[in-house]
């Protein structure tokens, strides 16, 4: 079936218990799906890309005489690099931490929640660089990220 590393095979299908029946049943990856290794490695190469890219802009554009591209530039290639990096650690995380569910069921999870570090990261770097940045905000907006992950993960528990 697949490769076994320590005591977890390395493949998308895993037994999943039926909550109605209580039986077992082989659960498959969807049809489309793209491999789990070649997922990592191209997460992983598009980040490394991507923290390339924020260190060339941030090395290399000057802020004060490029105008509005360099602030751009320097936060988008950052939220990217943050995105992929919060992503990959979070899949990997999960993917050693919860054996109940297939791999490939992390991904969408990881993704959501490397998005939401990655855009906190984000306005709180915009906060400080308008001098706005003070305790209460960082309170609000952290309030407003967890009141958003709540609410997928509300959703995500009614779908199962």
């Amino acid at each position: 079936m697949g490769r076994t590393i320590g005591n977890r095979k390395n493949n998308f299908f895993e037994l999943q218990k039926d909550k109605k029946h209580g039986i077992l049943k082989q659960e498959k990856k969807p049809k489309n799906a793209m491999p789990l290794k070649r997922f990592l490695f191209i997460m992983s190469f598009s980040t490394v890309i991507c923290w390339l890219a924020w260190s060339t802009v941030l090395f290399f554009i000057d802020p004060f005489h490029s105008g509005w591209i360099g602030p751009l530039s320097f936060y988008a290639s950052l939220f990217f690099a943050l995105l992929g990096t919060f992503a990959l650690v979070g899949f990997l995380l999960r993917w050693a931490l919860i054996r109940k569910e297939p791999a490939f069921r992390h991904i969408g999870i990881s993704l959501r929640q490397g998005s939401l570090l990655a855009l906190f990261v984000i306005m709180t770097l915009l906060l400080q660089a308008e001098k706005i940045f003070v305790w209460w905000s960082l309170a609000l907006l952290l309030f407003g990220f967890a009141i958003l992950e709540i609410f997928f993960f509300l959703r995500h528990s009614e779908r199962k």
